[in-house]
C-alpha cells in the first residue's frame, strides 16, 4: 500500500530526524500518524544493537489539536525516556520545516 497517496481528510504526516549537525526529512509522506511514527521507530531500531529492546513513547506538541509529536525512547540501560531527535509533523503546518532550518520549536 502506498502511504503517500492522499486521503479523504487530506492530512499527511512527515517523519524527520534532527540533531545539532543535520536535519533529515524522511520519505515518503504518510496518511496515517501511526505509520509515520513507526517509520521513526524502525529507523532507530535498525542502527542500534539493542534495537528490539527499545521502548517508545510519543509526546504530542502543545498546540490543540497537536501538529507535531516527539519520539522519546527508553533503552535497557536508561531508566527514563529521552528524546533522540525523531519527530512527526503535519505536512504544511507551522512546524513542517523541510529546508534544514535549525529551528526545532
Amino acid at each position: 500500500m502506498d502511504d503517500s497517496a492522499g486521503t479523504s481528510s487530506g492530512v499527511q504526516y512527515r517523519a524527520d530526524y534532527r540533531d545539532t549537525r543535520a536535519f533529515t526529512p524522511m520519505e515518503p509522506l504518510y496518511d496515517d500518524l501511526h505509520r509515520a511514527q513507526q517509520r521513526c521507530e524502525e529507523d532507530l531500531r535498525a542502527v542500534r544493537e539493542d534495537g528490539q529492546q527499545l521502548e517508545f513513547r510519543w509526546v504530542p506538541g502543545l498546540d490543540n489539536p497537536p501538529t507535531s509529536w516527539r519520539m522519546t525512547v527508553r533503552t535497557p540501560k536508561l531508566q527514563q525516556f529521552v528524546g533522540m531527535g525523531y519527530r512527526v509533523v503535519v505536512v504544511g503546518s507551522e512546524l513542517d520545516i523541510v529546508d534544514g532550518s535549525p529551528d526545532w520549536r
